[in-house]
């Protein structure tokens, strides 16, 4: 039993004296929903953290809490690509699994989100996803999704 707690300490230490690895995050959103039976406007929080698998790769999961006509969540595990680096910004594309509740009813989703980050510092990056394309599942129904306007999100990005 010594030797597994020891072993879990040493891999703790070993993962966070790695350089900028591992962070956390947190983004607002606005999405404007149109589904079958209804719409809405759903404003949403999206704490999240994630881990740096190289300068160009990283992945990571959030939690989407909002409002619509009711509470609101989505987990959301992703894999985010960056394809391209001018100074400070950080053009990627980001695709991501959704699985929640959406007015009471189970919900889904797969898509890819092109975004933009600029860090500020070497520990801080100011993040944008600016449009998604993808498929959402809600009750009996799927829909193809491109969403300009209504996907993005701005945010924040904490590296430690």
């Amino acid at each position: 039993m010594k030797k597994l707690i020891a072993s879990i300490f040493a891999v703790c230490a070993l993962a966070f004296s790695a350089n900028a690895q591992f962070y956390a995050s947190g983004s607002l959103g606005l999405n404007i929903v149109a589904i079958e039976g209804g719409s809405g406007v759903t404003c949403h929080l999206d704490p999240g953290v994630g881990y740096r698998i190289s300068e160009d790769s990283s992945a990571g999961l959030f939690l989407s809490l909002g409002a619509n006509s009711g509470f609101e969540w989505n987990l959301n595990p992703y894999f985010r690509y960056a394809f391209a680096n001018v100074s400070d910004f950080h053009f990627f594309a980001e695709a991501r699994l959704s699985f929640g509740q959406l007015r009471k009813s189970f919900s889904w989703g797969a898509g890819v989100f092109p975004g933009v980050s600029y860090s500020i510092s070497d520990n801080i990056d100011l993040v944008s996803h600016l449009a998604c394309i993808g498929v959402q599942g809600y009750e009996k129904t799927a829909i193809f999704r491109l969403g300009i306007v209504d996907a993005a999100t701005f945010g924040i990005q904490f590296k430690f």
